[in-house]
């Protein structure tokens, strides 16, 4: 029996890895609490872009879509680096 408890077992290879580092060795890290005003403004400025976008294909019918688009992605791209800035 000895010989086949030898063969099942196959020695553990070491790889060279340290083991992970606990919780109690792991730095916390300050998480900064998002308010409800700010989660607001982005989802207003978000119903803003929208709601702009069907203005503009109500109110120009001859423009196309991808030229809307464009438009209005440069001020809600600035929107986001400045939002994301102000978060950070």
């Amino acid at each position: 029996m000895a010989k086949k408890n030898d063969k099942l077992q196959q020695p553990q290879a070491q790889t060279g890895f340290a083991p992970p580092p606990s919780a109690a060795e792991a730095p916390v890290q300050e998480s900064r609490v998002v308010t409800s005003g700010q989660l607001m403004a982005f989802w207003g400025v978000v119903i803003l872009m929208i709601s702009s976008a069907w203005l503009l294909d109500y109110f120009m019918p001859g423009t196309s879509e991808s030229v809307i688009e464009r438009w209005l992605m440069l001020p809600f791209g600035a929107f986001l680096i400045f939002f994301l800035s102000r978060l950070k």
